[in-house]
């Protein structure tokens, strides 16, 4: 998995890193738990956030960081919903 990190807060003896917008994204996608919705309410905010618009553009952000062949049924449905939700058709 490819890291893309940028600089959160940096101190004269500390660096806090976090992910970009781009690989948090892919990262919610990945995991999509069902137990919870905060991945599936993260992924919404990410793509507006990020104006993702097209099944592709969300694809190809994913494909930046994780492969595409270890997606599962479980990511496809969830990428389904969220697409839904955004009002896209991204069947």
């Amino acid at each position: 998995m490819k890291e893309d990190k940028e600089t959160y807060k940096a101190y004269s003896n500390l660096k806090i890193l976090k992910p970009k917008a781009e690989q948090l994204l892919a990262m919610k996608i990945l995991a999509s738990r069902l137990e919870s919705a905060k991945d599936f309410v993260d992924a919404y905010i990410l793509c507006k956030d990020l104006k993702i618009t097209t099944k592709d553009k969300l694809m190809n952000i994913i494909s930046n960081y994780i492969p595409l062949t270890i997606l599962g049924e479980r990511q496809i449905n969830f990428i389904k919903y969220l697409g839904e939700d955004l009002g896209y058709d991204w069947k």
